[in-house]
């Protein structure tokens, strides 16, 4: 779904995430199964992705505490005819169970996409329960710069091959692929790969990756190549 511009990501079928947060299950037996009769209400949280896992996608397991209906007392909070506290519940009419759980990451997520994880959210009136939402944080690259679907990043040159021409490798978010210098190319200079970006959410497509050549001087010079050098700088200067 779209708005608001963000993306949100429905997993009906998705566990419950609840405990993800240290307090939310803070006072979970306190104040008797009168809390049960309170709204569901929505839960969000953070979750960091690299950009390599929203280039291709990913997954994440967790173990997490999620609340359900006493089995014992039916959420009634209270046990036998006399209507004593229920003991699995202590009155709360629900109880904490601990399960694993994995979250799909779909490719093309981006800074503040959601992943909505239906009907998991704190419980309410009958059982009911609102969604948790889990909002994208994406981490730095070290390779890359992100803009909306395009990728940018530099590529070191050796000055020999900018100045006669070759190729370099260069990294991608997934894989390599050799990209072909010509000879007398400018440091700086940069190269468009189209569709080589980041996938578009849930389109089949792809932004564009574009390369900046960052040509790399010899240090260290020798004798002799300080003297090719100068060589070279007398036949340029005519």
């Amino acid at each position: 779904q779209q708005g608001g511009g963000q993306t949100t990501f429905d997993y009906e079928d998705m566990g419950d995430l609840g405990d993800i947060f240290d307090n939310l299950f803070r006072g979970f037996n306190q104040g008797g199964p009168t809390q049960q009769f309170a709204r569901p209400k929505n839960l969000q949280n953070t979750i960091e992705v690299t950009l390599e896992e929203a280039y291709a996608g990913a997954s994440r397991t967790f173990q997490l505490q999620s609340e359900e209906i006493c089995p014992t007392c039916g959420g009634s909070g209270k046990s036998g005819t006399r209507g004593n506290i229920c003991p699995s519940c202590g009155g709360a009419g629900r109880v904490a169970r601990v399960k694993r759980i994995e979250v799909k990451i779909p490719a093309g997520v981006a800074e503040g996409s959601k992943i909505r994880l239906a009907g998991e959210g704190t419980m309410g009136r009958g059982g009911s329960k609102g969604d948790l939402y889990l909002v994208v944080k994406m981490l730095p690259s070290k390779n890359f710069e992100r803009k909306v679907d395009d990728l940018y990043t530099d590529a070191p040159v050796s000055l020999y091959t900018v100045l006669l021409g070759g190729e370099v490798e260069v990294t991608l978010p997934k894989g390599r692929l050799a990209l072909k210098i010509p000879a007398e190319t400018q440091n700086g200079n940069v190269f468009k790969l189209t569709g080589k970006g980041m996938p578009r959410l849930g389109k089949g497509t792809y932004g564009d990756l574009y390369i900046r050549i960052k040509a790399i001087l010899p240090t260290k010079l020798s004798p002799q190549e300080k003297q090719l050098y100068a060589q070279l700088k007398s036949l340029r200067q005519g």
